[in-house]
């Protein structure tokens, strides 16, 4: 996901927004289709490996050691996600692949 980082002395805050993919593992996906022809109604079920496509959005923030982030996520059901990372190394820069 691109991101936007401005640096400042001790806290690096910074913003996301991408595509994200998701693809079931286990169970199965089910698609519903319905049609309405004057007053009969046609019910079509479909199941299948269909991969989902959607967008992920979310603010953070690196301080210390520590990454805080809120994700939403319209893909898993409108959901917001807060996520808290630990890096066993200190460094005054994140680390390469987040940059």
């Amino acid at each position: 996901m691109p991101r936007y980082q401005p640096v400042f002395k001790k806290v690096r805050p910074y913003i996301n927004a991408g595509i994200t993919t998701s693809i079931p593992v286990w169970g199965y996906n089910k698609d519903y289709k319905e049609t309405l022809f004057w007053d009969q109604v046609t019910r079509e079920e479909r199941q299948g490996f269909v991969p989902l496509v959607g967008l992920d959005a979310g603010i953070g923030l690196y301080y210390k050691k520590f990454n805080f982030e809120v994700r939403f996520s319209p893909l898993s059901g409108y959901r917001l996600f807060l996520m808290i990372s630990y890096r066993l190394k200190a460094s005054d820069a994140p680390p390469k692949e987040l940059m």
